[in-house]
């Protein structure tokens, strides 16, 4: 697990408890989300065509994400 994201390195600890640093200058983290199906909802009355797309629909990968918005693009 992560235990440290600082300005030269992340700090790791594994499950016997050993932690490692690993250099870093840029981190990106991808953790997992949950759809806000509720709020998106409430954007359906703005305009003629609502498509939700991407991780407004389900969580998925982000290839998954983008494709979907592009097949939305092509069925306006």
């Amino acid at each position: 697990s992560c235990v440290e994201i600082n300005e030269r390195e992340v700090i790791t600890r594994d499950k016997s408890g050993k932690e490692t640093a690993l250099p870093a200058d840029t981190v990106v983290i991808a953790a997992g989300l949950k759809p806000l199906t509720e709020e998106t909802e409430k954007l359906r009355g703005y305009t003629l065509d609502f498509i939700p797309v991407g991780d407004c629909k389900r969580a998925k990968l982000i290839l998954e994400a983008v494709r979907s918005g592009y097949d939305a693009a092509l069925n306006l």
